[in-house]
């Protein structure tokens, strides 16, 4: 960490705000980025060089990244207005979820001990919904007041976090 390179720069892109590194070859990698060439983006040889997989594939921003941990060709992308979003070909070509309860979703994670377990973060209303069949169904919301999944390990107010066994943990510091 003392000091950086510059994996990524999309000229016209105002920012890149996500990445996602395949669990089992962390040389796969996607990012995310907004603006004019909000769009999705990849590297096969961990962020040296970059492609565009999909360039009709473009919004003002994409979100998150979520890549399934037993299946790396299969990803997810959520877009603030767009929908989620699943690829099943490394990023070659992109299915909109339709049935996601949301069309603007703040956080994504996929539960490590069950990749078809999905974890959406609505970011128009504090609700986090479910789906257990890699988002073809979605159960009712939870309404905790947190719009944003954490990391594995949450810690800060209101961090949604879900842990190899699919416990999912709230932070709330106001107990």
């Amino acid at each position: 960490g003392e000091s950086w390179d510059t994996a990524l720069k999309i000229p016209g892109a105002d920012s890149v705000t996500s990445v996602a590194i395949d669990y089992e070859d962390p040389n796969l990698v996607y990012a995310g980025s907004t603006g004019a060439r909000g769009g999705v983006w990849a590297s096969e040889d961990g962020g040296y060089t970059w492609t565009e997989p999909a360039p009709g594939f473009t919004f003002t921003n994409v979100h998150v990244f979520a890549v399934s941990p037993s299946e790396p060709e299969r990803a997810y992308a959520a877009t603030w207005g767009g929908g989620t979003y699943v690829t099943q070909d490394g990023g070659e070509t992109w299915s909109l979820l339709e049935s996601a309860p949301t069309e603007s979703a703040s956080a994504l994670m996929l539960e490590s001990g069950s990749p078809e377990t999905i974890y959406l973060a609505d970011r128009t209303a504090p609700r986090i919904y479910r789906s257990q069949d890699g988002g073809e169904t979605w159960g009712p919301p939870n309404d905790w007041g947190a719009a944003d999944i954490g990391s594995q390990y949450p810690g800060d107010e209101g961090d949604i976090g879900v842990d190899a066994n699919g416990r999912v943990y709230f932070v709330d510091t106001t107990l």
